[in-house]
C-alpha cells in the first residue's frame, strides 16, 4: 500500500501495475501472490490493466504475454505422465 504526503495527490503516488506472465499452459500468473489465473475453454486472454481475483493487486498483461498465452493454450493439455497402473 502506498502513502500520499499531505497535500499530496494519491494517484501521483501510486506504483505502476506490476506486468503479469504466462505459464505453460497459456494461464496468466499474478505476479504478486503467484495465482495461476486458469482462461476458461473457448476463451482467449487480452491484454492490458487489471487485477487479481484473490489479492486485489494491480498488475499488466502486455501484449506478448497475451499472445503467448493464446498460443500456449491452443497448444493443448501437456502430456500425462506415465503411472505405474497405465503399463
Amino acid at each position: 500500500m502506498s502513502f500520499a504526503a499531505q497535500g499530496e495527490s494519491a494517484n501521483r503516488v501510486s506504483p505502476e501495475p506490476t506486468a503479469a506472465v504466462a505459464n505453460r499452459f497459456g494461464d496468466v500468473v499474478c505476479p504478486h501472490c503467484r495465482l495461476n489465473i486458469i482462461t476458461p475453454a473457448g476463451m482467449v486472454v487480452r491484454a492490458g490493466a487489471t487485477r487479481c481475483i484473490r489479492c486485489r493487486g494491480p498488475f499488466r498483461v502486455s501484449d506478448a504475454v497475451a499472445t503467448e498465452a493464446n498460443a500456449r493454450s491452443l497448444q493443448g493439455p501437456a502430456p500425462r505422465a506415465a503411472h505405474y497402473n497405465d503399463l
